[in-house]
C-alpha cells in the first residue's frame, strides 16, 4: 500500500475497519449512519411517483328543492348543486391528489367530467348517488377510464348550463348511433378543456361566460341531456354500472380451491 508521510514524520495510512465505524469531529466522536436498505427502497419507489388518475363522466336529472317534502329539505345542506360540488372538491383536493373536470348544471340536469384518483373519484359518485337533489334512477354512466396519463382540464370548475335550443334526433338516439353520439359529446368536452388550458388566468372567466355563445358546439343542452336519461336509450344506469364493477366480485383463488372436497371434520 502506498503511504505519505506528513509533516510532522507521521504516516497517514487507511483507517481500519474497526476505525471506518467511528469518525472524530472536533475530539466529537460520531457515529456513522448506517445504510437503512428500507429507506432506501422507500425513497427509490416513491421517487417520481404519479398518481394513477381515472375520467368518469356521468350524467342525471336534478331533484327542484321546492318539490321536496319539508323532512328532505331539512336533510340539504346546499341547495346549489355547483356550490356544494365545489365546496366538496375543495376538501377533497390536496399537492398530491389534484382535481381536475367540469360540472354544468340547470334546473332539471346535469353533467359531470371527473379526472381524479380512484378513491376520491369513488367517494364524489357515492355522494352524487346519495345525495337527495339528484333523482338516482335517473344517474346514467357515460364513460369510465381507470387510467389516463394527461388531463384533459386544467382545474376543475362548475358552471350552469346555459339555455341552448338544441336536441338529438331519434335516429342519432337509437342502439345504432348512440356509441358515436357519446363519443363525439366526450370528445367535444375534452377539446373544452383543452381550450381552457391554453388561456391565461384572466382570460377563464370571459372564456366560461361565453360557452353559452362562442362555445356551445362543445357542451350539450339540459334538453339533450335528459334525452340520454329517457329508458328507451341504451345507456347503462349508474347503480347497475356500480353492481357490476363492484370491488366485492366474489371471487375465488384457484388456490383456495381444494379436489376433491375435503371431509368435514368432527369434533
Amino acid at each position: 500500500m502506498v503511504t505519505e508521510t506528513n509533516k510532522k514524520g507521521t504516516q497517514n495510512k487507511a483507517p481500519s475497519e474497526n476505525e471506518k465505524r467511528s469518525i472524530t469531529t472536533a475530539g466529537i466522536e460520531m457515529e456513522e449512519k448506517k445504510i437503512n436498505y428500507l429507506d432506501i427502497i422507500r425513497e427509490n419507489t416513491n421517487h417520481n411517483r404519479k398518481e394513477i388518475l381515472c375520467r368518469t363522466i356521468i350524467c342525471g336529472k336534478i331533484n327542484s328543492y321546492d318539490n321536496l317534502s319539508a323532512e328532505d329539505k331539512k336533510k340539504v345542506i346546499q341547495s346549489d348543486l355547483g356550490v356544494y360540488y365545489s365546496s366538496i372538491i375543495k376538501k377533497q383536493q390536496n399537492a398530491d391528489s389534484i382535481i381536475t373536470g367540469l360540472f354544468l348544471y340547470s334546473d332539471s340536469a346535469f353533467i359531470h367530467f371527473l379526472e381524479a384518483s380512484q378513491k376520491i373519484t369513488n367517494y364524489i359518485m357515492n355522494d352524487i348517488e346519495n345525495n337527495i337533489l339528484i333523482d338516482s334512477d335517473s344517474l346514467r354512466h357515460m364513460y369510465y377510464n381507470d387510467y389516463i396519463e394527461n388531463r384533459s382540464f386544467p382545474f376543475w370548475i362548475n358552471r350552469v348550463l346555459p339555455k341552448l335550443d338544441k336536441d338529438y334526433t331519434e335516429e342519432e338516439l337509437n342502439d345504432d348511433n348512440i356509441d358515436e353520439l357519446i363519443f363525439n359529446l366526450i370528445s367535444n368536452l375534452i377539446s373544452l378543456g383543452g381550450i381552457l388550458s391554453k388561456i391565461t388566468k384572466d382570460e377563464i372567466k370571459t372564456t366560461l361566460d361565453e360557452l353559452g355563445n362562442k362555445y356551445n358546439s362543445y357542451i350539450p343542452s339540459d334538453k339533450q341531456l335528459i334525452q340520454l336519461m329517457k329508458p328507451n336509450v341504451n345507456m347503462i344506469k349508474l347503480k347497475e354500472w356500480n353492481k357490476i364493477f363492484s370491488p366485492d366480485y366474489g371471487l375465488v383463488l384457484e388456490s383456495d380451491l381444494i379436489w376433491p372436497e375435503p371431509d368435514t371434520l368432527i369434533f
